[in-house]
């Protein structure tokens, strides 16, 4: 319902499938980092599951290589 003298044109428009964020994990990653965290494991020669939770160490090895935080 529009409250007196809104208008619908005023409503901020929807998003489209695709544009709003990748949802972040308990770990704090986004599935796509989470992905590249696995890829990069791999091609170390470090021995990680294709499924579940990535250790802290992992991560945090990940991104001293890296340089993120």
């Amino acid at each position: 319902m529009l409250s007196p003298g809104s208008d619908q044109r005023d409503a901020a428009p929807a998003a489209a499938a695709g544009d709003s964020p990748s949802p972040v994990g308990p770990d704090g990653l986004t599935s796509e980092e989470r992905e590249r965290i696995r890829t990069w494991a791999l091609e170390e020669g470090i021995e990680v599951k294709a499924r579940g939770r990535l250790s802290k160490d992992l991560i945090g090895n990940y991104r001293s290589v890296h340089n993120r935080r």
